[in-house]
């Protein structure tokens, strides 16, 4: 673990937060900083078909500061896509995707600036506040299915994790939807890659609509479940 630092890549993922966007990238900033020390970072921000006004507010601060970087999806394609735009296109050793809603609180990656390169950094929401009924039974469900057909026990896999970004980028991943998060995992987790899990504050969104839980969101990860299981397995086998 070097004392000069490791370098960061924070992704910021948004689809349609305008209300939120430019305070998390000045955030994503000003922890980039703190968190890379004398070691080069970056602010990648993932528009996934924003049709809200976000896209030129990240453009405006992008033009500003040459630390920002933007990937654009023409349409809206979902969590997983943003995500996997994100790990692809990120340039340093350490990479976050926290999302643009504003509900994560981006300080509580200061205590982790420096981390092994065998560790992964998961944070977990001890409560969901916020959460319908039927949100938070799906969320049991997907913990449940996950510890039982793919060994993955997880606190909350669907939140904000920190990865070396030679892990994620030398996976062969296969899903489009919100469990890619539980493929990258699966298959870490097959890696003997050390899990440290860290409670994590649930901030409440200030503006715009949860995306996480819409029917079209929930219809594509129920479609592609078996899909997990096939390709964590089919890892595991040639691994």
């Amino acid at each position: 673990m070097s004392v000069a630092g490791q370098s960061w890549s924070l992704v910021i993922f948004c689809y349609n937060e305008a209300g939120t966007i430019a305070r998390v990238i000045t955030n994503a900033l000003a922890a980039g900083q703190h968190l890379a020390q004398q070691q080069p970072y970056e602010v990648l921000v993932v528009d996934d078909g924003s049709q809200d006004g976000s896209g030129p507010i990240m453009d405006a601060l992008a033009k500003q500061n040459s630390l920002i970087r933007i990937v654009r999806h023409p349409k809206n394609k979902g969590i997983g896509p943003a995500l996997i735009s994100g790990y692809q296109n990120a340039r340093y050793e350490n990479v976050c995707a926290i999302p643009a809603d504003g509900q994560f609180e981006i300080k509580e990656l200061y205590p982790f600036a420096t981390f092994g390169s065998n560790e992964v950094i998961a944070f977990y929401r001890p409560e969901k506040t916020g959460y319908e009924l039927y949100r938070q039974l799906l969320t049991w469900l997907n913990s449940f299915l996950n510890k039982l057909l793919l060994g993955l026990a997880m606190k909350d896999v669907n939140w904000v994790k920190a990865y070396k970004r030679e892990q994620v980028q030398s996976l062969p991943l296969s899903l489009k939807s919100s469990l890619l998060e539980s493929e990258i995992c699966a298959k870490l987790k097959h890696q003997k890659r050390d899990f440290k899990e860290y409670p994590s504050e649930y901030l409440r969104r200030e503006s715009g609509q949860p995306k996480g839980g819409s029917l079209k969101t929930l219809a594509a990860a129920a479609k592609e479940f078996l899909k997990l299981v096939y390709s964590v397995n089919k890892y595991r086998l040639k691994n």
